[in-house]
């Protein structure tokens, strides 16, 4: 194969340099790529915990800020004090426009349909009320008594604080839910780091068998190749089979083998012509 031919030319030494240094990499962009994945999954995940906690708060404030001010509203019904109702009625206005707004920023963070469908129930009921608060107020100013209990007052108010509490449940729900996938996420990535790991360390393996088999075997046929000169076997086929083209160290070493058994068969070869000749010349 072309690859392995290649890195016949390479050093055994920078063989096994690279060898460390492509497992080091691997690791390496393995346990990185798992740490970003990972990272943005719990960022993302943090995030949306923090919003659904952000609104809970922001309903919970909403819903005190209702119930103070139904009782401004109970005050100014309740009272024959012109400064008094003056006072209370600043505050009210003020009141309404604050849950306004805030009503408002939680209507645009909302980002799933559940959450549309309850803030638009909200409305209906929070619009349910402001008109009952405006039919109490026109009653007063017409001289019609006006009840002391304020679920009298706005009859609507009790649904209109169900639906809060609903949608804080809502939201209560969809955090742990938004954390639970954040455990999830945190157990996929334990999963996928300890297969990363395996495959990577099957890789590791494998690599390392390939790289012994490419040093083993030449040296074992170095040596082979060693006993049969070593043990008067001179002929061609002994280092034929020699991977003398190598590059690298082995190489080097079969064509030394290589050269010594050419070297010794002219040595024999020399001394059996000579031992021909001597024997001619004394007949």
């Amino acid at each position: 194969m072309p690859v392995m031919k290649l890195l016949d030319n390479v050093s055994i030494v920078r063989k096994l340099a690279g060898a460390a240094a492509v497992a080091l990499i691997v690791m390496g962009g393995t346990g990185l790529g798992c740490l970003v994945w990972s990272g943005r999954a719990f960022d993302d995940a943090l995030r949306v915990v923090q919003a659904h906690d952000a609104r809970i708060t922001a309903a919970v404030r909403w819903k005190g800020m209702i119930e103070t001010n139904a009782q401004r509203v109970l005050a100014i019904t309740a009272t024959s004090d012109p400064a008094t109702a003056q006072l209370f009625g600043g505050a009210v206005k003020q009141a309404i426009a604050a849950i306004g707004e805030l009503q408002q920023r939680i209507a645009d963070e909302a980002s799933t349909p559940a959450e549309r469908a309850a803030l638009e129930l909200i409305a209906q009921r929070r619009a349910a009320v402001l008109a009952d608060v405006k039919a109490a107020g026109e009653a007063k100013r017409n001289g019609v008594p006006v009840p002391s209990d304020v679920a009298q007052v706005s009859p609507a108010l009790a649904g209109y604080f169900a639906a809060l509490d609903d949608f804080v449940r809502l939201e209560e729900g969809q955090r742990d839910a938004a954390r639970a996938a954040i455990d999830a996420a945190v157990t996929r990535l334990r999963w996928s780091a300890a297969v990363a790991a395996g495959a990577v360390f099957a890789l590791m393996l494998g690599g390392m068998a390939w790289i012994a088999r490419s040093i083993s075997r030449p040296l074992a046929q170095a040596a082979d190749a060693a006993d049969a000169i070593a043990h008067g076997e001179l002929r061609t086929e002994v280092t034929a089979h020699l991977a003398t083209g190598r590059g690298d160290e082995i190489g080097r070493l079969m064509r030394s083998i290589d050269g010594m058994a050419g070297r010794l068969r002219s040595l024999v070869a020399d001394v059996r012509d000579g031992a021909v000749s001597v024997s001619a010349a004394s007949q």
